[in-house]
């Protein structure tokens, strides 16, 4: 494929998916601007940092189920907060602060493997951290600086999940995995012959699994009908694709 082709294919591939991330980048903006807006505008912007920090809890998983969303922004939102608590405390003090990060990032990079979190993963925990170590606090700031933190994080949390209020859309994060998926297989299946034949099954074979984990995240059992929409064909697609 010459130059001009690849550039082309990716801004086909970035129209096909502004549809969908628009939504996505609109409730992460909210997360993290809003918490900081409230702060200026209130005439404590340290504060608005602080609570935003938590906001950031907001960038995690958004395709993902409700479900499994609720439980993940939950989690990294409460990191989140103990961060900058540590951070906080530990500022005060350049080897201690070095020491207290590594450690932070070496846990968090285990547990957010162990738990197969896509990125930022631990990314926004560290930063975090080390953003309360440029701004050192005794035992009560850092209390107070990790309250505003969970505040941002509680906010971010009502905000990600708003969209669950809508009986339409408690499903649609499972529909739209598995229909790219049944999409994918029915590519491959044109494609058979071809030169593009490699590429399409590819392409299928990462669909059929990521639809196979958004259905398992979402407690939807494979060949039950979900509300609003069929969930069934995921798990005879990946039985096809992903035995060979």
């Amino acid at each position: 494929m010459t130059l001009a082709g690849e550039v082309r294919a990716v801004v086909s591939a970035l129209r096909g998916a502004a549809p969908q991330r628009a939504g996505i980048a609109v409730l992460t903006m909210a997360c993290v601007a809003l918490p900081l807006a409230i702060g200026v505008a209130a005439g404590h912007p340290q504060s608005g940092a602080a609570a935003s920090f938590g906001g950031l809890a907001g960038l995690y998983v958004p395709q993902s189920p409700y479900r499994y969303r609720a439980r993940v922004v939950a989690a990294v939102g409460a990191g989140l907060a103990i961060a900058v608590l540590i951070g906080a405390m530990a500022g005060s003090w350049t080897w201690v602060a070095a020491v207290v990060t590594g450690l932070a990032a070496g846990m968090a990079s285990f547990v957010c493997q162990a738990a197969e979190l896509p990125p930022p993963r631990e990314l926004m925990l560290i930063m975090a951290l080390l953003a309360a170590t440029a701004v050192p606090a005794g035992l009560v700031g850092a209390v107070q600086r990790a309250g505003l933190a969970a505040a941002g994080a509680a906010f971010a949390w009502l905000v990600t999940m708003s969209p669950a209020l809508s009986r339409r859309r408690r499903r649609l994060p499972e529909r739209r995995a598995v229909d790219g998926a049944l999409a994918a297989v029915a590519a491959l299946l044109d494609a058979v012959g071809t030169g593009q034949a490699p590429a399409a099954r590819h392409t299928a074979v990462e669909s059929v699994r990521r639809a196979r984990t958004t259905v398992a995240q979402g407690d939807v059992v494979i060949g039950q009908r979900a509300r609003g929409g069929c969930l069934s064909g995921c798990g005879c697609c990946g039985d096809v694709l992903l035995v060979r």
